[in-house]
């Protein structure tokens, strides 16, 4: 997929004339392949037949690109919950001046494995896992035991929803739901190609014409979402710099 992302356009003409070749490819099979007689016998077949398959595969897409969509959302809404929260920690840190220097190094060091450019690897999820631990451990029993309970509570809350945040991140980048829908969504447009193929038995112009065009939309339709379906990257992907602008505040010029 990072391949595809590198280079979008090329990518783009090339699905477009795999997607159109796949459907020159049912035209033959129903006109001039050796299966041609027998399908002939399937002819009569009305168009509202095509219609249904064709409001099938675009009720999937646009469910599709809705779901896709709302992905997206849920790892911006997680960036920016773990940005916020990690501000809060560091600030309370900051605030304790030599009790919280502990806590302020942990926050910074988790905000820098959650905002690099492997963030989402399992090395950095362990490691991230770890110093949220440390992270609760120095607020209970380490230099943030002594101070006030309303502060210690608010530094738990933070960590917490720091952990909640990436979880919720690691979850989304490595959810594989829309790439099955995906895969169905396409099915559902083989499907449709076929049906129109059918419709127009013997009439083999008339068939390419209007399959080329139904697969023309297809690709844009399916290609627009596949550009979508890892939020974190491709076409404006969401980006995770909200949360080292969050620590880099805290660190020593």
């Amino acid at each position: 997929m990072s391949t595809v992302n590198a280079y979008p356009a090329a990518f783009a003409i090339l699905f477009l004339l795999s997607i159109v070749g796949i459907a020159l490819a049912l035209v033959w099979i129903a006109e001039k392949s050796p299966l041609a007689p027998l399908l002939s016998t399937c002819s009569g077949v009305v168009g509202p037949m095509a219609t249904l398959l064709a409001l099938l595969f675009g009720l999937f897409t646009a469910f599709l690109a809705n779901d896709v969509s709302m992905h997206a959302e849920r790892a911006r809404s997680a960036v920016a919950r773990q940005a916020g929260a990690i501000a809060v920690v560091l600030s309370t840190a900051d605030a304790l001046a030599e009790r919280g220097q502990t806590l302020k190094r942990l926050a910074v060091d988790y905000g820098q494995r959650t905002s690099g450019s492997d963030w989402r690897s399992n090395r950095q999820t362990a490691e991230a896992d770890a110093l949220g631990l440390r992270m609760l451990h120095e607020v209970m029993f380490g230099g943030l035991a002594t101070v006030d309970s309303a502060v210690r509570q608010i530094a738990t809350g933070a960590i917490n929803e720091m952990r909640a945040a990436r979880a919720e991140m690691v979850a989304v980048a490595h959810s594989q739901t829309s790439w099955l829908k995906w895969i169905a969504a396409f099915v559902f447009g083989v499907l449709t190609q076929a049906g129109v193929v059918i419709v127009h038995l013997g009439k083999p112009r008339a068939a390419a014409l209007a399959v080329t065009l139904f697969a023309v939309g297809m690709a844009f339709m399916l290609w627009v979402v596949l550009m979508r379906l890892d939020p974190f990257a491709g076409k404006n992907p969401v980006a995770v710099t909200p949360i080292s602008a969050a620590y880099e505040r805290f660190m020593p010029r």
